[in-house]
């Protein structure tokens, strides 16, 4: 049995568990599971935070508003972690290409190379 795509209620994005997204999409897919990406949670919590300030219980916004800042930590963690693959990833590429620049100037010399 396949596992079911997840879609964002609120935004409708197709993402999965590590929170990568796809671009919007008009309707709700009906072979898909409906929840809330990363993106939209702090801000489904924050209107609720507000929503609570407004009505007076300060305990309860203060609990939500807590919440919602480890789930936005949370998120910029997870980011910051992407990022810095992505920046292994090239900073290994980079020194790849140098290698083989170094390789051909080797077996080329500069002065060969001249028109």
């Amino acid at each position: 049995m396949r596992e079911l795509p997840l879609q964002c209620a609120w935004c409708r994005r197709v993402y999965d568990a590590e929170g990568a997204r796809e671009p919007p999409l008009a309707p709700l897919l009906d072979e898909a599971s409906h929840g809330i990406c990363p993106d939209c949670a702090p801000l489904l919590l924050e209107r609720e935070r507000n929503r609570l300030r407004d009505a007076g219980e300060l305990l309860r916004a203060l609990r939500i508003e807590r919440r919602r800042m480890r789930l936005a930590l949370a998120a910029l963690q997870e980011r910051n972690a992407q990022a810095m693959e992505r920046c292994h990833a090239l900073l290994g590429r980079s020194a790849d290409a140098q290698a083989r620049s170094r390789t051909l100037l080797r077996r080329h010399p500069a002065d060969d190379l001249a028109p």
